[in-house]
């Protein structure tokens, strides 16, 4: 979309400027780090998740942790930054 306007437009300068414009906007979000939770600090598998599977992904990480594994679960709330713990 034209910059001001939000006409169509397929001007190459203008869709750098607006392509720059989002970017810096998705830049100034402050995204906390990702919470691992990890009751027992030993986990060597991390399921992560995100969206709607934080139900059914929980309720699997209780049921292997009832079932003596050592599991630990992330879920996600950002996608666009990733949070910067994620390395």
């Amino acid at each position: 979309k034209q910059d001001g306007t939000g006409n169509i437009s397929y001007d190459p300068a203008n869709h750098d400027f607006m392509v720059r414009t989002r970017q810096a906007k998705i830049d100034r979000i402050e995204v906390p780090d990702a919470a691992v939770d990890d009751p027992t600090g030993e986990a060597r598998v991390l399921v992560l998740g995100w969206g709607s599977t934080y139900g059914p992904i929980t309720a699997a990480v209780r049921r292997l942790r009832a079932a003596g594994q050592q599991v630990a679960q992330t879920h996600l709330r950002h996608l666009n930054p990733f949070p910067g713990n994620l390395g």
